[in-house]
Order: structure tokens, then C-alpha cells, then sequence
């Protein structure tokens, strides 16, 4: 029995901790850093580990619920890019193991999570917020789904203060990345993300068209007359 009662209070000494180096913004960024330096390697997430020892997770999730004051749009931005990353982890270590993010019911619209004090899913936190708010194209290139056809997940968290140049580097990585951007050029086509699909609207108003996005990121600009293609999406777990 005694050894059973220190076991539990040696945990929740653990949880309490980690709980009490999230204090403010800035310690919920450096915090985000080291789990996910922890926890993210070539862009895979070590989904067992994580299941394993749940405190370091749980104690961002429990930040993230709390009512922010944003000095700026960019602290704001930077909050709701990382609290995504981090919900969409927290979300199948609720349902591991799993195959990946669409085997559980309602994943993205229908799981709901306080996040700055307000209950929201993760299609919330990405259409309602993120994109509706901060209309900027190169999100969708930080926002990771859990899927292996998603942008690789980063090693570190986004930070207000570099955050423009993060998400040039994330964008350039895939859109560079050759499998990522199919490029075909002896028959003048580029076969790409369903993520062009989804959210055209906004690489187009980014750029004026998919093409022009695209070429804003390659080494090599791609001719006016490439024929762009979706490949399809595997939806299987990024760990």
C-alpha cells in the first residue's frame, strides 16, 4: 500500500511540474518546444511514447484551455497555429492506438476542446479562426492533420518572433519536396496535395492561382501551360 501511494504521489508531483512551467504565453511556446523536440522526428510523432507518459501533454492542453490576453496578432497567431498541432495529437492519444485521424468519429468536427476559453473543434480552430482571421495561404503548410499526407509536423513550436520566416520554411519544404509536388515535365504536369483542392480559394487569393503559388515557392517556376493535378490523400497515422 505505501508503495502504492508513493507511486501516485510521485505522479501527480510529476503533473503539478510540468503544469507549473506553463505560466504565460511565452512559457507555453518553450514548453511546446520541448515536446515536441521530444516527440517529432522527420516529421513522424512518436504517438507510443506520448501514450505512455501523458503529463507533459496533458499540462499544454490544460494551458491552452485558459482565456488569453494577445499583445499582437502575430502572439495570437502563433498560439492557435501550435494549440491546433498539439490538440490534433491530443486527439489520438485519446483514441490510440488508432490507424489514423479519420477511423475516429468526428475527429475534426465533431471533438470538441476549450481552447482560450472557448469550446471549439479543430475545423473551428482552422476555418473559423485561423484562416477566417489571418488570411494567409502559408497555414496550411503548419496546420498537421495527424496524416502521413499532411505537411510534416516541425520539431518545434512556432514562435511569434520568427514566425513569418517559419512559415516561408514549412511552405518551401513541401512545395519543394518532390513528394509532395509531383513534377512531370515531359508531359507539362504537376500533381499535387488535395490540400490545393480543398483550399484553392485561398492559394488563389494568395497568389492568383494554384500555379502562381506554387512558383512563388519552387526553385524552378513551372510553365504557364502545366496541367495541375490532385493525387489522393493518405489519411494513415504520421507516426
Amino acid at each position: 500500500m505505501k508503495k502504492i501511494i508513493f507511486t501516485i504521489c510521485s505522479l501527480l508531483l510529476i503533473i503539478s511540474n510540468t503544469n507549473a512551467q506553463v505560466k504565460n504565453l511565452q512559457g507555453y511556446f518553450q514548453q511546446i518546444d520541448k515536446f515536441l523536440s521530444a516527440n517529432v522526428k522527420a516529421g513522424k510523432v512518436n504517438y507510443n511514447g506520448i501514450n505512455a507518459n501523458k503529463s507533459d501533454l496533458d499540462a499544454l492542453v490544460s494551458f491552452l484551455s485558459t482565456k488569453q490576453k494577445f499583445a499582437t496578432s502575430t502572439d495570437e497567431k502563433a498560439f492557435y497555429l501550435n494549440s491546433y498541432n498539439i490538440l490534433v495529437i491530443k486527439g489520438i492519444i485519446n483514441n490510440y492506438p488508432t490507424k489514423g485521424p479519420m477511423e475516429i468519429a468526428g475527429f475534426f468536427d465533431k471533438k470538441f476542446y476549450t481552447i482560450n476559453g472557448n469550446n471549439l473543434t479543430l475545423n473551428n480552430i482552422e476555418n473559423d479562426i485561423v484562416r477566417k482571421k489571418f488570411n494567409d495561404a502559408r497555414i496550411h503548410f503548419a496546420l498537421v492533420c495527424g496524416a502521413k499526407s499532411c505537411p510534416p509536423i516541425q520539431s518545434y513550436a512556432f514562435r511569434p518572433e520568427k514566425l513569418d520566416a517559419q512559415l516561408d520554411f514549412v511552405t518551401k519544404q513541401s512545395i519543394q519536396n518532390s513528394n509532395f509536388t509531383k513534377i512531370d515535365v515531359k508531359s507539362k504536369k504537376v500533381s499535387v496535395s488535395m490540400l490545393f483542392n480543398w483550399y484553392k480559394d485561398d492559394f488563389t487569393k494568395a497568389k492568383g492561382s494554384v500555379l502562381n503559388f506554387l512558383n512563388s515557392f519552387l526553385k524552378t517556376p513551372l510553365p504557364a501551360n502545366t496541367v495541375i493535378e490532385n493525387y489522393t490523400y493518405d489519411w494513415a497515422l504520421n507516426g
